[in-house]
């Protein structure tokens, strides 16, 4: 992690280490990184990436680098053997898809529960000879609206 100049040492993230000093060998040697160690940069600035991959190609030559950004054209980039470049924001959208996927789910559940909390009895009825995928549907209908024990046969 490189600190922007507003930032201290102390605004780290758990589990990343600062480089003081900024994006050189000289601070990446500091720290007493070893070829274990994984290095990751997010940046839509392709000569920061180009510097970045070379300063640790030149300190650890074998590190494993990841570079997250959808401006920097892994062409662009120096060689290293163990190189990975992905979109930054593909990433992030197909987490947030999901999540809004989720959020839709959530949606009709509630739906469903604000149209029948009120009443005291919920008939749920399965198809007249139910396959399994009917009967666990009656009993996921049943735990979206909360109830407990059956009151029919």
């Amino acid at each position: 992690m490189v600190p922007r100049g507003e930032e201290s040492a102390r605004s780290r993230t758990k589990g990343f280490t600062v480089l003081p000093g900024g994006l050189v060998a000289e601070a990446i040697v500091k720290l007493g990184a070893t070829p274990d160690d994984e290095y990751a940069f997010v940046t839509e600035d392709p000569a920061f990436a180009r510097a970045a991959v070379a300063i640790v190609s030149e300190t650890l030559p074998q590190a494993p680098v990841l570079v997250l950004s959808d401006a920097v054209d892994p062409a662009d980039l120096p060689p290293h053997p163990c190189l990975r470049t992905t979109g930054l924001r593909s990433l992030i959208r197909d987490d947030v898809d999901d999540e809004f996927s989720m959020l839709g789910n959530l949606r009709r559940v509630v739906a469903v529960r604000s149209l029948l909390e009120r009443r005291e009895k919920v008939g749920i009825l399965l198809q007249p000879d139910p396959d399994p995928d009917g009967i666990a549907g009656g009993y996921a209908l049943r735990a979206v609206l909360g109830r407990r024990r059956p009151t029919a046969r």
